[in-house]
């Protein structure tokens, strides 16, 4: 049984690891695992019942925004590729239209919400579509660290034509 703090990075030894691990991934009771929401742990991948006797954890890197195309006349819609820069699995939620400034920065007043899961050091791409004047997108990723919820929210304004992003990666966390 682990009965210590994990420390952001630090690998620590797990009796018996075998029988939490399959398929390289861990899915059952560790220290500090949510078995409900799984997806909110943030475990390193590539363990293997044979060789590993340890695991790391830390806190999620930003997601990270890339135009990809935009649509539409006067009003735009816009393909973006949201960016997992993390050696693990992470559950995102966007808004798949654009908002306001303070609505996106505090991932608040969004009713256009989505989930999608994005693969360790991986991509998707979503459509964003227009929504008036409002001009920002905006993701987020929850999570538990250190048995405190936390939520990192990465919001872009300033889209364009020329497929850029004036002030691309506004990141922000609630503590």
């Amino acid at each position: 049984m682990i009965s210590s703090s994990i420390i952001n990075g630090t690998s620590i030894s797990v009796p018996n690891l075998n029988q939490y691990v399959a398929q390289g991934d861990i899915f059952a009771r560790v220290f500090g695992y949510n078995e409900e929401a799984p997806e909110t742990n943030y475990f390193s991948s590539g363990l293997s019942s044979e060789s590993t006797s340890s695991l790391s954890y830390s806190e999620p890197e930003y997601l990270q925004f890339k135009i990809i195309s935009r649509s539409g006349f006067l009003f735009y819609n816009w393909e973006i590729e949201i960016i997992n820069p993390n050696p693990y699995n992470v559950v995102v939620t966007y808004n798949t239209k654009m908002c306001f400034g303070d609505d996106a920065k505090n991932f608040t007043n969004l009713v256009d919400l989505e989930t999608v899961t994005i693969l360790a050091n991986s991509s998707k791409i979503v459509t964003i579509s227009a929504n008036a004047f409002a001009g920002w997108i905006t993701a987020s990723i929850d999570y538990t660290y250190w048995s405190n919820d936390y939520r990192k929210i990465t919001c872009a304004d300033g889209l364009n034509g020329n497929l850029t992003m004036n002030t691309p990666n506004h990141e922000y966390s609630d503590t």
